[in-house]
């Protein structure tokens, strides 16, 4: 398993990609392959025959998402599985430079991620925080910064200079993983560059037991802008 805490991307992007998407994102519908939706769609049988003609596995759309990202987007574990048994690059990197691991926890997909993990694919603190992973954020936090994969390169993962992975935990309502996190130092109202605390991600996610959970342990409400 690799896993690391790099400092690729500014934060910026990231936040975009935990807090501004809509949907399936900017391109969808508009520039994807046959293989693109059959992945986003869960037609394994599709993808298969896709590939047996001789589709590229890692067709790119408009915003740089191959088949995988799709499959993890729309958590579609039996055509990840296929793309990594057939050799999808697992650490492609699409919009905003994410992988297809980033997009899982992006989007709460926890069976994919899951899969991706176990196939090795490179894992910082904020994806480790989305998809509920105390056990991997507390080795990722005991380790340090940075841990060097099998292969012996330093391991890479687009987060930002200044990670956010309560954020990441609270927009997909892992109330394990916030606790552990605001255990180790990790500051509760912090506010991200659009000026987004956990609070309102879980509130723009609509996860109201998080957000009754952040109150109760000392979340400021006066930072939430109010309901449309």
């Amino acid at each position: 398993m690799i896993l690391a805490l790099a400092l690729v991307v500014p934060a910026v992007a990231i936040v975009a990609v935990v807090t501004n998407r809509t949907d399936w994102g900017p391109d969808a519908g508009v520039s994807w392959d046959p293989i693109h939706y059959a992945a986003h769609e869960g037609r394994v049988d599709r993808v298969r025959s896709l590939l047996d003609s001789g589709v590229n596995i890692n067709s790119r759309s408009k915003h740089r998402w191959t088949p995988l990202h799709l499959a993890a987007q729309a958590n579609r574990i039996e055509v990840a599985r296929l793309l990594l048994d057939r050799g999808a690059d697992i650490d492609a990197r699409g919009w905003f430079k994410a992988t297809p691991l980033r997009d899982a926890a992006a989007y709460g997909s926890k069976e994919v991620g899951l899969l991706l993990i176990d196939r090795g694919a490179i894992i910082d603190i904020e994806i480790a925080a989305g998809l509920g992973r105390v056990d991997l954020l507390n080795q990722l936090i005991n380790d340090g910064p940075t841990t060097v994969p099998a292969t012996g390169e330093a391991a890479t993962a687009p987060q930002g200079d200044h990670p956010l992975p309560v954020h990441w935990a609270a927009m997909n309502g892992e109330i394990e993983a916030i606790a552990f996190l605001l255990q180790h130092g990790f500051d509760i109202n912090e506010q991200d560059d659009r000026e987004r605390s956990p609070l309102e991600v879980a509130k723009w996610k609509k996860q109201p037991e998080t957000v009754e959970w952040l109150l109760q342990h000392g979340a400021a409400w006066d930072v939430v802008e109010p309901d449309e």
